[in-house]
């Protein structure tokens, strides 16, 4: 029979243990331990659409890793709790998690810490996003300068040609809203004169345009 007892006064030792154990799986296959815990196995594309969904499995993968609840994304220095091996094991998950393209301009930059890595695609992917939103807002005001009532058709045309763009950010929120300055002609949209709309979109919109 089991003695209980013994599990009461050692608790520590035990949780020690689980925490090595993981640690170690981890160093020995970073990717492999990425791939358990992330079921989608989400790897990061080049132009950074995904990278919420791909942000949020490089934290669950260390908060498994490290035996830890707290989150590794959105601290001021998040890699500060690992050792210099940890260091270069997290550089080799984040690098064996990127789109082969993207990987290539990593490779140039020639970064060796984690911490550098990561500020570099965060950054890349945030300018990324704000390029194609740039693109759907020009898509909108071709399709306000149109002089074409509203109907089924010409919402379907819409969603067609403006849903892909928002399929790509969606991902960065549940509901991507964009607030854009229409300058109308009369009754191009079907209504009276419009200066300014409000367009928001989600995830169920965006799906059925497709």
């Amino acid at each position: 029979m089991q003695d209980d007892s013994k599990l009461i006064r050692n608790p520590p030792n035990h949780w020690d243990s689980m925490a090595d154990y993981l640690m170690k799986q981890f160093i020995k296959s970073p990717v492999t331990v990425f791939n358990k815990v992330n079921l989608r196995k989400p790897t990061l594309t080049f132009n950074g659409s995904n990278w919420s969904e791909w942000e949020s499995a490089i934290n669950w993968t260390l908060q498994h890793a490290f035996l830890s609840n707290k989150s590794f994304i959105g601290n001021d220095n998040p890699f500060s709790v690992m050792n210099l091996v940890q260091n270069q094991v997290v550089t080799s998950l984040i690098r064996n998690t990127l789109d082969s393209a993207l990987l290539s301009i990593v490779k140039s930059g020639g970064l060796a810490s984690s911490k550098d890595l990561f500020d570099l695609l965060k950054l890349q992917c945030k300018r990324l996003g704000c390029q194609h939103k740039l693109i759907l807002v020009e898509k909108i005001l071709k399709f306000a300068s149109n002089r074409q009532p509203a109907s089924k058709s010409w919402l379907e045309k819409f969603g067609a040609t403006v849903g892909r763009y928002v399929l790509q950010m969606e991902n960065y929120a549940c509901n991507v809203t964009f607030y854009v300055t229409l300058h109308c002609k009369e009754n191009s949209l079907n209504c009276c004169k419009l200066t300014c709309r409000t367009l928001e979109f989600d995830s169920s919109f965006t799906r059925g345009a497709q």
